[in-house]
């Protein structure tokens, strides 16, 4: 695969996976503006962690509106996946790193 391609499998299998996503996202044109697509694989593939179609349409929904109409980049779609799935599972926010103080 790497010789062939130039990817690791792993690598193959995200871009694979991400192009599924954005097909699904296509599809759900009522749920999402076409023009509003994400342009990235690495837009898509914080949107991989929901299962369902419709997750993942209201998950890049909400990075959008987070944005004020600029396209998210990867770590918006992360923040909007994880408020998701907050949401619906209600999982505790990830706590933030707080800088270190040098004395």
């Amino acid at each position: 695969m790497q010789k062939k391609y130039g990817m690791t499998r792993q690598r193959a299998y995200q871009l694979i996976d991400a192009a599924k996503a954005m097909r699904e996202l296509e599809e759900m044109s009522t749920t999402v503006d076409k023009t509003q697509l994400p342009e990235n694989e690495a837009q898509v593939r914080p949107l991989l962690r929901l299962k369902k179609s419709k997750d993942r349409a209201q998950a890049w929904k909400n990075a959008l509106n987070a944005c004020a109409g600029s396209k998210p980049v990867s770590s918006n779609v992360e923040e909007a996946v994880e408020a998701l799935l907050r949401e619906k599972r209600e999982i505790p926010p990830k706590p933030k790193r707080e800088p270190a103080v040098l004395a």
